[in-house]
């Protein structure tokens, strides 16, 4: 359901903003977002954190979007007619690095953020507690 919100939510700030400059603030709304989402139901259904794999699994799940979104702007590049004339090389350059930047970001986003988003429910809701 998270990587449904996920990839919507995300689908349609970059349709929005494609060309602004503002992906990247868009893909840090996204994870905001996605992890507030994902927390909050999360403490509500199990009343605790998220365990390790758990937390590992959903940012794997989002990693594989973010990676698929790269692979369909470097295949765009290459089908677009006249473009600049940039070796293969610095391409994939840019794509991993941004891939690498993406990923810290979810990192951070669904370790950190998470984290905090359920213990700010949990203090909030003590008789949740199991």
């Amino acid at each position: 359901m998270f990587l449904a919100l996920w990839v919507g939510f995300r689908f349609l700030l970059t349709l929005f903003l494609r060309g602004s400059g503002l992906s990247f603030l868009a893909f840090l709304a996204s994870v905001a977002l996605t992890a507030w989402l994902a927390s909050v139901h999360f403490a509500r259904t199990t009343h605790r954190q998220f365990s390790r794999s758990e937390r590992w699994a959903m940012i794997l799940c989002c990693s594989l979007w973010v990676v698929l979104q790269e692979c369909l702007v470097l295949y765009s590049y290459f089908q677009e007619p006249g473009g600049d004339a940039v070796s293969i090389n610095t391409i994939l350059f840019v794509v991993l690095t941004s891939i690498v930047v993406y990923v810290l970001v979810l990192w951070v986003g669904f370790v950190h953020l998470s984290r905090a988003l359920v213990a700010a429910y949990l203090r909030r809701h003590p008789s949740a507690v199991a």
